[in-house]
């Protein structure tokens, strides 16, 4: 849930404020869930551009060493993760078990807001979009965290974890938001989705999955895997189930309860458990600013014909401190066939240079990727070399615990891509309960 005309989106939000202005909101409703889709040949590793909305979360732990999940950002300054907190009747204090101990904790209205004191243990990273380097130096990118009603009774994976960025993200055509669900019915209408996780290595990896009844009270929502060779593990906590709604994808939960075995066989697996979003659109809209309409009611974005009108639909238009410049020139195209699980490829790469087939009169939109955004990218989010500085600590991130995580894919599973241009028109954010669009072409997750 990328690769061709493109608008650098340049956002710098108020941490004081804790939430994005109405024009950015809407500015997010009008150009969210556009991707760079792929046909997926024989292959299960997510390459770049599949999910261009996943970054990883990690957690310091006390005792050392650092704990690593997928996460999913919504808005230049906010991202879903696994609730990770829990409440312990013994101690009486919020912990995050086998990592540390929460001393602070405030209720603002119905949600739990974790102490400042403990941001410096978490931070994001884009790194599985390169293969993450397993042994890396830790950085404070966490401004604040929000457990989702966590002042309203038990506090468990049903939650869901708000993250706020100190410094924005620079969208790019590896990095933009997703669309929010705004209907819990929007589950059942998507025929299929891909959920992303990932390996032992921090690499991201995917499988189809499909809604399916359960016991399971709400917020929680159930799928099944449509391959039951492939599967999900505790490693893939906080990887998200997205689906396409009016050709935009729409990030419809968060993994958040399941299988705890990654070696166990998984068509052995119970249903897996999914905190549905749609139910917590009014929540997200209060905490974050990101607030989508309401279920059955439209808005349309500004509409645009061919990819040889993209440059009239925006202009370079200032909005508080968000840009919006508008770039002229025809779209690059892109193709990948990759045997590494995990290809580099340079941003500044020419893409023209490469074999791909282009299919006339795309709709598809990016974002620019230009010396600006460029340079600021470097500076923000990504994780530094960890040669860099000898005196620093560094630190092994292995995925949550408890975990068995699989055995590193082996040659036999790399993949052979192609890539292509799909049609899409342009449409507003998650504003119909019938899914359209369902051909999800995605990675799978190999257990081994």
């Amino acid at each position: 849930m990328n690769i061709f005309i493109f608008f650098p989106l340049l956002f710098a939000v108020s941490i004081d404020a804790y939430q994005v202005s109405k024009p950015i909101n809407q500015a997010l409703q009008e150009k969210c869930g556009r991707t760079y889709q792929r046909k997926v040949i024989n292959g299960d590793n997510a390459k770049i551009g599949d999910h261009p909305w996943a970054a990883s979360l990690y957690l310091r732990r006390d005792t050392g060493g650092l704990l690593i999940g997928p996460s999913t950002v919504f808005s230049p300054s906010h991202l879903f993760g696994y609730n990770v907190f829990r409440y312990n009747k013994t101690s009486n204090m919020y912990q995050v078990p086998s990592a540390f101990t929460v001393p602070n904790t405030t209720c603002e209205g119905d949600h739990l807001v974790i102490s400042d004191g403990l941001l410096d243990k978490l931070d994001v990273d884009f790194e599985h979009q390169t293969r993450m380097s397993k042994t890396r130096k830790f950085q404070d990118t966490v401004a604040r965290i929000v457990v989702v009603n966590g002042c309203k009774g038990v506090v468990n994976n049903a939650n869901l974890m708000i993250i706020e960025l100190k410094n924005g993200v620079t969208f790019n055509k590896y990095r933009r938001p997703v669309c929010v669900s705004n209907d819990p019915k929007n589950w059942e209408a998507a025929e299929e989705f891909p959920v992303y996780g990932m390996n032992s290595s921090g690499v991201l990896l995917s499988a189809n999955f499909a809604p399916t009844p359960c016991d399971e009270a709400a917020p929680l929502s159930c799928a099944k895997a449509v391959d039951e060779q492939q599967g999900l593990c505790s490693g893939d906590f906080g990887g998200s189930a997205t689906a396409y709604f009016n050709d935009r994808a729409t990030v419809l939960g968060i993994f958040a309860k399941g299988n705890m075995d990654c070696k166990i066989r998984p068509e052995t697996v119970d249903n897996y458990q999914f905190v549905n979003v749609g139910y917590f659109h009014k929540e997200i809209c209060e905490i974050t600013g990101v607030c989508v309409e309401p279920p059955n009611v439209t808005s349309l974005s500004p509409e645009i014909t061919s990819s040889d009108n993209l440059e009239e639909v925006i202009t370079s238009t200032a909005v508080g401190d968000a840009l919006y410049v508008t770039p002229t020139g025809n779209e690059p195209v892109f193709h990948v066939t990759a045997t590494d699980p995990a290809p580099i490829i340079s941003e500044a790469q020419n893409l023209n240079n490469q074999t791909s087939e282009k299919t006339e009169n795309t709709t598809q939109m990016d974002l620019e990727n230009d010396s600006s955004s460029q340079e600021k990218s470097s500076g923000e989010l990504n994780s530094k070399d960890s040669s860099s500085d000898e005196n620093e600590d560094k630190m092994v991130a292995k995925p949550y615990e408890p975990i068995k995580q699989n055995k590193e894919q082996s040659s036999k599973d790399n993949v052979t891509l192609e890539a292509y241009i799909q049609k899409q028109p342009n449409a507003p954010c998650a504003n119909s309960n019938k899914a359209t669009g369902q051909q999800i072409h995605i990675h799978i997750h190999l257990n081994q």
